[in-house]
């Protein structure tokens, strides 16, 4: 019966033997597992250009407005906590405040993700086990239908949640104060970016009583002292966040948005609507990856087994991690793709642990020599049929295609042209008006909303404020004389809840009107190339689509008119 360290030789082999940096922590990295990350690294790069969603486009934006020294709920309203903002602000600052610099931004962010992925597998199964679990989560975040391609908040959410894990395991085994408190500290980042990152430190604290009070009484405590670290780790920037709200006189608005306005916005889908949003998307998201999620199942049922002799904690671990992951994408019922992504570290885990487990009960059996081996042949076979099945998707993304497969028929190939199109006419940081769900078109020209409203969602929910906001929204604009507006008459850009009020409607009716001419014309098809009219041939008598873009410029004469 060959060794586990037999296996291994089989199947990697170190650079030199010498170790590589990363992120202030050294260990040998296989080179099987640099060739993989380096191969993903290069199929990343043919997203570069794609254009962003409106999440991921306005999260840029507040991150532009953040350099600017806007303050959070003060100089621009959204119902995410601060530290995203923090976050996409250091990010568009590296990315150079472009598209592709951002895209590249994250691509390294997954890069390190994968990299401690490894990690964790090696320090909870083995160097093998390691490559697996990193290998599948290259696969699964770059799915697709979880908008794998793109810049999600879900990414750094999952950096992060990993960081924490890593520092858990690190700190189970060397039991320094420091790896606790860095575990804590990275889940408390991961809660600055969503709310649902809250949900790992709850991993984290159901974790400790588990470790603490079931399995082998032998085995080392948790001791106060270190899980007052971790506490410290995981409410230090919590706390000081909420000081920094206090000092910009921001607190009761961070209060509102946070929680007032995002429970409105959760409890607009009901139960029936969730079911139905969960299948939906959870079909597509499987799709092509039907035996990677078949396995992390496996993994599920391997660790109920007795007969897989395994640390008890280690097999809890996985199972609350899987469970808090899943509980976390839940909130709001919308189940919409890139939550998913949040899921994909744990998944990856259990199909570590399955390989893992398998090879352990093979390895029981007699002559069983070369059990191990066909278990690695089934995974490189799973890898190669994904690889052969979305060979298009990886080797010759047709981005246009993608976005349409992904997003339907939202307009944010679009925006991008029109952005491309207004951005020679108009100076950095000049106010223009977006009316529609549609602020990436704020990030591409470097241009700024005359309102705090800058997505205008918050004006068409139908809450108990959305008419203030309305009327918030119409006197900025106004005092601001912006030279263009942009008009998405779009079903997902004006998406209009049940109960709104429609004076922001009339009132842009009527000011576009009174004051702007028609200078571009955008119109989109189910089936056929979106249509763009610049300039002169801007016509709305020409107007075929249900679905378009408005481009209107302020005319001279109306430059210092007051409305």
């Amino acid at each position: 019966m060959k060794s586990d360290s037999d296996n291994i030789k089989i199947f990697i082999s170190p650079i030199n033997n010498k170790p590589t940096l990363i992120l202030g922590f050294i260990e040998p990295v296989p080179l099987v597992l640099i060739i993989i990350n380096i191969v993903f690294f290069l199929i990343r790069l043919q997203f570069l250009s794609v254009p962003f969603e409106r999440d991921e486009g306005k999260y840029c934006f507040l991150g532009q407005l953040i350099l600017d020294g806007k303050i959070p709920y003060k100089s621009f309203y959204e119902m995410k906590p601060p530290g995203l903002f923090f976050a996409y602000a250091f990010i568009t600052l590296l990315g150079g405040n472009s598209l592709e610099g951002v895209h590249l931004i994250f691509i390294f962010i997954n890069l390190i993700t994968n990299l401690l992925l490894f990690q964790i597998g090696k320090k909870l199964m083995d160097s093998v086990s390691g490559i697996i679990i990193s290998t599948s989560y290259s696969i699964l975040s770059l799915g697709p239908h979880i908008s794998g391609f793109t810049v999600q908040a879900e990414q750094l959410v999952a950096f992060f949640v990993v960081c924490g894990v890593y520092y858990l395991f690190c700190a189970l085994e060397n039991n320094k104060t420091s790896n606790y408190f860095l575990w804590g500290l990275s889940l408390g980042c991961s809660s600055l970016i969503k709310q649902t990152g809250i949900f790992f430190i709850f991993l984290s604290i159901l974790y400790i009583f588990f470790y603490n009070y079931i399995g082998k009484k032998e085995k080392r405590k948790i001791t106060i002292k270190n899980i007052t670290s971790f506490f410290i780790g995981a409410f230090s920037l919590i706390l000081l966040t909420i000081l920094y709200l206090i000092y910009n006189d921001s607190l009761k608005e961070f209060i509102y948005w946070n929680f007032t306005f995002s429970s409105q916005y959760i409890s607009t889908i009901t139960l029936e609507q969730g079911i139905l949003n969960l299948t939906l998307f959870f079909k597509r998201i499987i799709n092509n990856y039907k035996l990677f999620w078949f396995m992390s199942a496996v993994g599920i049922f391997l660790s109920f087994m007795k007969s897989v002799r395994y640390t008890e904690y280690k097999k809890i671990f996985l199972l609350l991690f899987l469970i808090i992951s899943f509980l976390s994408i839940i909130p709001g019922l919308r189940f919409y793709g890139h939550y998913w992504i949040v899921l994909i570290p744990s998944l990856s885990l259990l199909i570590g642990f399955s390989f893992y487990a398998l090879k352990k009960i093979l390895n029981s059996e007699k002559n069983a020599s070369h059990y191990p081996t066909g278990l690695y042949i089934f995974f490189i076979f799973m890898v190669v049929l994904n690889f052969y099945n979305l060979k298009d998707f990886y080797f010759n993304p047709d981005k246009v295609r993608l976005m349409r497969t992904v997003y339907g028929m939202n307009p944010f190939i679009e925006s991008k042209q029109v952005a491309d199109f207004i951005k020679p006419m108009i100076t950095k940081k000049e106010p223009v008006v977006v009316f529609g769900s549609e602020p990436e078109i704020y990030f591409y020209t470097q241009t700024r909303s005359p309102s705090v409203h800058s997505d205008i969602a918050s004006l068409l929910t139908g809450f108990p404020k959305h008419r203030q906001f309305q009327m918030e929204f119409i006197k900025e604009v106004e005092l601001s004389k912006p030279r263009l507006m942009i008009l998405f008459n779009n079903p997902f850009s004006l998406a209009v809840l049940p109960g709104t009020d429609t004076t922001v409607f009339s009132w842009f009716k009527n000011y576009s009107e009174k004051y702007y001419n028609l200078t571009g014309l955008v119109q989109l098809f189910p089936n056929k190339p979106t249509v763009y009219s610049w300039g002169e041939n801007a016509t709305q008598n020409g107007l075929i689509s249900d679905n378009f873009i408005v481009l209107y410029e302020r005319r001279d004469e109306a430059i210092n008119e007051q409305p």
